[in-house]
């Protein structure tokens, strides 16, 4: 499969994805039920993907499959951490949890992130190095769950956007995103979001205090 070319990519601009036009489309059946819910769980995943980015990690697998006999649409983003920050990984798992809060109002489809993000913190306050001696993993989980909800807040059109790139470059039998793709789509997305993660926890943090 060929790599996008960023000509491409830059026409995703050209389409709206806010939850009430998403809603529209599909009640006036320009959106199958299946496109539908794939395109929700892209959105769900390009969070992931965009704090993913922020972080810095590596990223070598995005899928999202669409629904089919009876079972529903699934996605993943799976990447790893690549410094000894302990707040990364709960940050990058609590993303797609904020989503689902933020805009559906309750976070049962992202209750496994949440869980993950937590057991996270709570690993990363035992092999963390000198420099976060003495961090706890509530601190750690607390300072990754204020950058996600800044995430999904003050980016939510990077990670629509994002959403529509990983829906209409994935392999439409497997569901991902080839390599050339990933590097792609994310050296793309990556001018549009916070240069790291520290940048975007001031920003949380300022607010916050303001």
């Amino acid at each position: 499969m060929a790599i996008i070319s960023i000509t491409e990519l830059d026409q995703l601009h050209e389409f709206d994805m806010s939850d009430d036009d998403l809603h529209t489309a599909h009640a006036n059946g320009h959106l199958s039920s299946a496109e539908y819910e794939g395109l929700e769980t892209a959105m769900h995943e390009a969070a992931h993907f965009c704090a993913a980015i922020i972080a810095r990690s590596y990223i070598d697998v995005v899928c999202v499959t669409p629904p089919k006999r009876g079972k529903p649409s699934t996605g993943i983003v799976h990447s790893v951490a690549l410094t000894d920050d302990p707040r990364l990984e709960s940050f990058v798992s609590l993303a797609g949890y904020e989503w689902e809060v933020y805009h559906k109002g309750t976070g049962e489809r992202g209750a496994e992130d949440f869980e993950l993000a937590q057991d996270q913190a709570r690993s990363g306050s035992h092999w963390i190095s000198k420099q976060w001696a003495g961090k706890k993993a509530d601190d750690i989980f607390d300072e990754a769950q204020q950058a996600a909800r800044a995430l999904v807040r003050h980016y939510d059109q990077t990670i629509r956007v994002a959403a529509i790139g990983i829906y209409t470059l994935r392999n439409k039998k497997s569901g991902c995103l080839s390599t050339g793709r990933i590097l792609a789509l994310k050296d793309w997305v990556r001018p549009q979001l916070p240069c790291n993660f520290n940048a975007l926890f001031l920003m949380a943090r300022a607010q916050t205090i303001a």
